[in-house]
């Protein structure tokens, strides 16, 4: 059965564990290539740049080189800092809070999945506890 198929009939906590695998591989993808490139990339964490525009724009600036006026950055980083007030699912827009998904899990749900990619959460600097937040 094709993976839309199986997951159209799946609870949340069932489709999560089920790709759960698949999604750990990734990311020990994402990692390996960090660690062979990691001077030729900036990578910023999802929190940082919903909650922190300003200081992710001087950030990217810094990456590149480039020197822009702090009225500049912070005028591109304003006019990008839309954080939806509510979830919307017929227009696929999601409630953006980091760890928002998980409390749509069952608590069981969130240890085995902190259990399955403890060492990705240590590596991008998460601990669990963080994680299930």
């Amino acid at each position: 059965m094709p993976r839309r198929d199986r997951a159209l009939v799946m609870s949340l906590d069932e489709y999560t564990l089920d790709f759960a695998d698949y999604y750990a591989r990734q990311l020990n993808r994402y990692i390996d290539v960090l660690e062979v490139r990691r001077a030729n990339f900036t990578l910023f964490r999802y929190e940082d740049v919903i909650f922190n525009k300003r200081a992710w724009v001087a950030d990217i600036c810094n990456s590149f080189g480039w020197e822009l006026p702090e009225r500049a950055i912070n005028r591109i980083a304003d006019k990008n800092d839309v954080v939806p007030r509510s979830e919307n699912e017929a227009k696929h827009i999601r409630q953006v809070t980091p760890g928002d998904g998980m409390r749509k899990l069952q608590p069981e749900t969130i240890e085995k999945l902190n259990e399955s990619f403890e060492t990705q959460l240590a590596y991008f600097g998460y601990s669990p506890e963080v994680a299930a937040r």
